[in-house]
């Protein structure tokens, strides 16, 4: 029995010193909730981990900025923020934020579940204009659904025309 012991540890050790050795290699992920100080800190870290910027100009001036991995809760919950939404949206005198939760808006962010980001990436840090898309579709020939003709990934079968980008 003592020798299995001491062999089940021998097969042991190598898998966890790789795992000490994994952590020292790498920064820490950035684990939701954090504070901006620390999410600042973990973009430094990974950027000069990865050798990259943490901010970068794409070909069209466009700014995005690196996201380090880690993880965070995407979407909403009945319990958290989905009541708080909802009685944002029944006192507000702006009609388009009284779009009724049960229109599919809120419930297609439902429910609440953990993301994990495995590696770095860039997002941009400001929308994309109508310019920068426009210059973005010429150079690449890009069309969206609504120019191809679908909606929500099939044919348009509507009786009025489909509203794109290049006619809002």
């Amino acid at each position: 029995m003592r020798s299995s012991s001491l062999i089940a540890l021998a097969m042991l050790l190598p898998t966890v010193a790789s795992a000490a050795g994994f952590a020292a290699e790498h920064p820490s992920l950035a684990i939701a909730p954090f504070t901006a100080v620390q999410a600042k800190e973990h973009q430094q870290q990974w950027a000069k981990h990865i050798g990259k910027d943490l901010v970068y100009t794409n070909s069209i001036g466009m700014k995005l900025t690196l996201i380090p991995p880690g993880e965070f809760v995407m979407g909403v919950s009945e319990q958290g923020t989905f009541p708080q939404l909802r009685q944002n949206m029944l006192r507000s005198d702006n009609l388009l934020d009284r779009v009724p939760a049960t229109s599919g808006g809120l419930l297609t962010e439902m429910p609440g579940h953990r993301v994990r980001l495995t590696k770095p990436f860039y997002l941009g840090s400001l929308e994309v204009t109508v310019g920068q898309f426009r210059r973005f579709a010429g150079e690449t020939g890009y069309k969206t659904d609504a120019e191809q003709g679908l909606l929500y990934g099939k044919p348009y079968a509507g009786d009025q025309p489909l509203r794109t980008w290049r006619n809002p």
